[in-house]
């Protein structure tokens, strides 16, 4: 397949130095367009470093055999790797910025804090407590089916393949024991 560079590519590719060279400065529009499009409030001379290593690594990854001239193959990767680089610009904000001026209250006043000893610690411990009595008070093969499927995750087949069931009889184990834990757990 021909196409525009195909020497200054295999030449790269093969390792001289000068080609390297002559291909980035070809390029440099094109990192400039990823920079002028995706570029949002990030240090330019970053940006260009990034976009250089992923014309390199673009380079040397470049397989004529797939059809993708090369030019279309490093550009998207220069687009993406600058365009990854700076999506996420702006959203973050720190902990210690002020909600409002009047009451000089940050963000990190709203967190909770999770040693302390709420209502809401109290209410989780006696429902885990509920499910531990709720659990207990099945028979041993509703409890079992219980424990491997939904605490270890394994499949209901694998379940019946060790307790040497069908498939359907665990099935309705796993419902009836579900079905028992949550009138258990309404009462």
């Amino acid at each position: 397949m021909d196409y525009i560079y195909k020497d200054l590519v295999e030449a790269a590719k093969a390792g001289e130095q000068e080609a390297k060279l002559k291909l980035l400065n070809k390029l440099k529009p094109l990192v400039y367009s990823a920079i002028k499009r995706y570029g949002r409030g990030q240090d330019p001379d970053d940006l260009k470093q990034e976009a250089r290593l992923a014309l390199l690594e673009g380079i040397i990854d470049y397989d004529e055999d797939r059809g993708i001239p090369f030019l279309s193959y490093v550009k998207t990767l220069v687009y993406f790797r600058i365009h990854n680089l700076t999506r996420y610009q702006g959203r973050e904000t720190s902990l210690n910025a002020s909600i409002d001026s009047e009451e000089a209250k940050e963000f990190i006043d709203l967190l909770a804090d999770e040693d302390a000893d709420t209502v809401y610690q109290l209410i989780k411990k006696e429902r885990l407590n509920a499910l531990r009595d709720a659990l207990d008070s099945l028979n041993p093969r509703l409890r079992y089916v219980i424990d491997q499927h939904y605490y270890k995750g394994r499949t209901l087949k694998a379940i019946a393949s060790d307790l040497d069931l069908s498939y359907k009889t665990i099935l309705r184990d796993k419902n009836r024991a579900v079905e028992i834990l949550s009138n258990l757990l309404i009462e």
